[in-house]
């Protein structure tokens, strides 16, 4: 679930803020594709993912009430020249 930029540092980096997520059954697995950083912040669009933040999934399997499985996904460096982290 984003967060809609509710926090004064989100608002000043869209990298925090997560457009889309989708979620969907694949041939013998489950596709998650997350979304970030779209032009919500106007000119001010950086590239990739967040260096300092973790984007967190708490997946529920099989009806659960509870998260059976976190996912946590962070990348530790800016993107290079081609936007890769």
């Amino acid at each position: 679930m984003s967060h809609h930029l509710d926090t004064p540092l989100a608002r000043q980096n869209g990298r925090l803020y997560i457009d889309d997520l989708y979620v969907f059954q694949g041939d013998g697995s489950t596709v998650l594709i997350m979304d970030v950083n779209s032009t919500i912040t106007g000119p001010d669009v950086q590239a990739g993912l967040h260096p300092e933040a973790r984007y967190e999934f708490k997946v529920h399997v099989g009806g659960e009430a509870f998260e059976s499985l976190t996912l946590r996904i962070a990348a530790h460096d800016e993107p290079d020249a081609n936007g890769r982290q």
